[in-house]
């Protein structure tokens, strides 16, 4: 977690990385996914911290030192990546005397793990572009793109690794059983962090505008309709999704399930209102928010 969060912390402070920056940068995702197998690999068969700290550290300077010197070592980055992964992948089982099968589920879970915080950082990411591009919009803030641009780094540098690790299977030699339990897990989580507080700030700048035009005593713009069924739709998918989990899963989620529904017919009125004046034939200037 420490790494992913130098890393998202350097490439923030970087404009244009030049190529001592693209090093450190590599460095530094090397780095995590060496310290990951590392962990793996002890964890697995019971190792002492002190031997595990110690491999971390010599690691991280054996991959500082390739990349320092990477055209005098011939590195190449990408084969270096795909080495690492492949550790990741071997190294909860070089020691462990435990059937074929085992050694396949762990694999099989820890990358559908990857692939889900993937995906939840990607739509973490879409979501405060989104929101970022809708208060443009509706109140014209004029919000910097470099903003956009800083939510995607902190997305894929910091969300989506921190979130692997915690969506990782915890046990190597899990039973095929278990594999419902994961899924709702990670969906779980999925939900609670990503997918209920994006809606919910999109909900509370819905409102937003409406008071706005409630005070400005205008019709809202017509193309918020379209945005408002995109956020209707996701809500209720949401809603499905949570279903579940919904009352283990923390305050926010509760309050959710119980009350998006009516924090909902705010966005209805607001869609029907845009509807309205998308369908009349000319909007007056002095109609224009």
């Amino acid at each position: 977690m420490i790494l992913a969060a130098l890393l998202t912390l350097y490439k923030l402070s970087v404009d244009s990385p030049g190529e001592a920056d693209l090093k450190i940068l590599g460095t530094l995702a090397a780095s995590f996914l060496w310290v990951v197998a590392v962990a793996l690999f002890s964890e697995s068969h019971g190792g002492a911290r002190a031997a595990r700290v110690l491999a971390w550290i010599v690691g991280t300077a054996a991959i500082a030192v390739l990349f320092k010197f990477q055209w005098e070592a011939w590195l190449a980055v990408p084969l270096l990546f795909a080495a690492l992964i492949l550790a990741i992948g071997l190294s909860g089982h070089l020691v462990r005397g435990e059937r074929n099968a085992s050694f396949w589920l762990f694999n099989h879970r820890l990358w559908i793990a990857a692939a889900l915080a993937l995906l939840g950082a990607g739509l973490f990411g879409a979501g405060l572009s989104i929101i970022l591009e809708t208060l443009n919009f509706l109140f014209g803030l004029g919000l910097p793109s470099k903003w956009r641009e800083h939510i995607w780094t902190v997305a894929l540098c910091f969300m989506a690794p921190v979130s692997w690790l915690a969506l990782a299977p915890r046990s190597f030699t899990e039973p095929l059983g278990e594999q419902t339990e994961f899924t709702t897990r990670a969906v779980a989580g999925l939900v609670k962090f990503v997918l209920v507080p994006l809606l919910l700030i999109y909900t509370a700048i819905l409102f937003a505008y409406a008071i706005k035009i409630g005070l400005a005593a205008t019709l809202p713009k017509g193309t918020v309709g379209s945005m408002i069924v995109g956020y209707l739709l996701t809500g209720a998918a949401t809603l499905l999704l949570a279903y579940p989990s919904r009352d283990s899963s923390g305050v926010l989620v509760r309050l959710f399930w119980r009350y998006w529904v009516w924090l909902a017919l705010m966005p209805v009125l607001l869609l029907f209102l845009a509807a309205a004046r998308a369908s009349r034939p000319m909007d007056s200037p002095s109609s224009a928010i």
